[in-house]
């Protein structure tokens, strides 16, 4: 494992070189897991697959990216369905610790779902719709980290990015 980590570290000039340290790197890692020679015909495919996915053709790994990238996609673009609060202004505010013990939680109690709660349960069904079972928590957690830096941005500078990425410009500026 670690000459295949150390081989996809290092710095190459050429990609023939760099295809060829992988593939030996990967081959020697291959032969300790499986604890034996691999046959000329097991070599060749496994050597076919690495380069496939080294330069990027590998149809699996293309079907991961754009999946990846739909998700995102999701996220980012994604609003709440309770338009008539505020996203950034929280529901409840709590400071310190409460006086008064109460055996239920106030903010269910009201039918209002949180902005998070709101997308975490958007963003869960999404996952599952694109075959994210196994790492979909993972992948929602990040993707709510992703909506929330872009509408953090949005509504910060939105005027100010998006006026200069479409090229718009305003009177007096």
């Amino acid at each position: 494992r670690k000459i295949l980590a150390s081989a996809l570290r290092r710095k190459y000039f050429e990609q023939a070189d760099m295809e060829s340290n992988i593939i030996e790197a990967i081959g020697t890692l291959t032969k300790a897991l499986a604890e034996r020679d691999l046959a000329a015909e097991e070599y060749a495919t496994l050597k076919s697959h690495a380069l496939a996915v080294i330069r990027g053709n590998d149809p699996v790994l293309k079907l991961l990216d754009n999946r990846v990238q739909s998700f995102f996609r999701f996220a980012c673009k994604w609003k709440s369905e309770n338009t008539s609060f505020c996203i950034s202004a929280p529901l409840e505010m709590k400071t310190g610790r409460s006086i008064m013990k109460t055996g239920y939680d106030t903010s269910l109690s009201n039918g209002i779902k949180s902005t998070k709660e709101e997308f975490l349960l958007a963003a869960k069904r999404e996952a599952s719709r694109l075959g994210f079972a196994f790492f979909g928590s993972e992948l929602i957690e990040v993707g709510n980290e992703a909506r929330g830096v872009i509408s953090l941005a949005c509504t910060n500078y939105g005027r100010d990015i998006l006026d200069r990425f479409f090229g718009v410009t305003t009177e007096g500026g």
